[in-house]
């Protein structure tokens, strides 16, 4: 019995972390070698200022070339564009994140199959670009998450 617990139990880690991986993979992965970088991944791959950024490369981890610096905020995408949010980062300090002002967002557009990056952009210049590219309205930001106490939270 207590041999089926420990196999039962080995099974379900294992389960959770070949999800976890999966996930993690098709996250990071935007199509067109384009990629994201969460701040996590930043830490342990040791990419400098602790920052979340979108770049274009030939593989996963090699910071060719970068194409949205700062923190991004908020990812969407399809096969044709992927859309961002970031807000700017002023330093990082080990885990620690200074952002310079989070009532900034700035707004970016790329579009795959030209390799162009659109932005930055304020949100009504960016809502005019989305539609000039004739970007589908079907694909949309989240509103990013903004840090409690910003002057955009109040």
């Amino acid at each position: 019995m207590v041999k089926t617990i420990v196999t039962l139990s080995a099974l379900v880690v294992g389960v959770f972390l070949l999800l976890f991986r999966v996930y993690n993979k098709s996250e990071a992965e935007l199509g067109g070698g384009y990629y994201y970088l969460s701040k996590q991944e930043a830490l342990d791959v040791g990419y400098p200022n602790c920052e979340s950024i979108i770049y274009k490369s030939a593989a996963r981890n090699v910071f060719q070339n970068i194409v949205v610096k700062g923190d991004v905020v908020a990812i969407s995408k399809n096969d044709k564009f992927i859309l961002a949010a970031q807000v700017p980062l002023r330093y990082c300090t080990g885990n620690e994140l200074t952002i310079v002002d989070s009532s900034l967002l700035k707004y970016f557009i790329i579009s795959k199959e030209q390799s162009l990056t659109f932005g930055p952009y304020n949100k009504a210049d960016y809502l005019h670009k989305k539609e000039e590219l004739a970007v589908p309205n079907t694909l949309n930001l989240n509103e990013p998450f903004v840090p409690a106490g910003s002057p955009q939270n109040k």
